[in-house]
This record gives C-alpha cells, structure tokens and sequence, in this order.
C-alpha cells in the first residue's frame, strides 16, 4: 500500500507545468507566459506576474552578490558556539531517547 502515493505522483508529475520562475531564470520568457496561463489562468494578468518575478530575481541576485560565504570555522566561533551546541545536543537527545530511525 505504501506504493501507492508516489505511484499517483509519477503519474500525475509529467503534467505539471515548469515553474515561471525556472523559465525566468533560464531567460526563457515565452515559456514563463505559457506557464502563467496555465498556472492562473487565462483571465491572470501576465505581464504584471512577469514584472514581479523579474523584480524578485533581480533582487535575490543583488542579495546574493553582496554577502560574504560563510565558512565552517563560523559554527565553532564565539558567537556561533552556543547555537552549535544547542542544535547538537537536541539530535542527540533523540538519538539517546530511543527516536534513532536510522
């Protein structure tokens, strides 16, 4: 029985459409239209679903340039100890708890 939920998804998945924001992302705008349509439907004002992603995508890769990649050292800093611990300690509580699925 536990195959019948993702047999219903195999099926169905081929005819979902492709996010527009993956469209939008590959500079495919003609397709991220198509989709929009079909998402919203016809009566869905496209364009301006189309100004909001390209804002929204602009905006994540302005975003993105500016910060600064974060290494591992920074979970063992100062700062970030207590957050580590806290977070290590919860997982293994469950492990010592008799929770382990593993």
């Amino acid at each position: 029985m536990t195959f019948l939920i993702p047999t219903l998804f195999l099926i169905v998945l081929p005819f979902f459409p492709e996010s527009p924001v993956w469209y939008m992302k590959k500079g495919r705008e003609a397709d991220a239209r198509k989709a929009i349509i079909r998402l919203f439907g016809p009566d869905t004002n496209v364009d301006e679903r189309i100004d909001i992603i390209r804002t929204e995508l602009q905006q994540a890769e302005a975003e993105g340039n500016g910060k600064d990649q974060t290494s591992w050292k920074a979970i063992f800093s100062k700062e970030n100890r207590t957050r580590t611990f806290v977070s290590v300690l919860g997982l293994q509580v469950q492990n010592f708890s008799g929770g382990y699925f593993g």
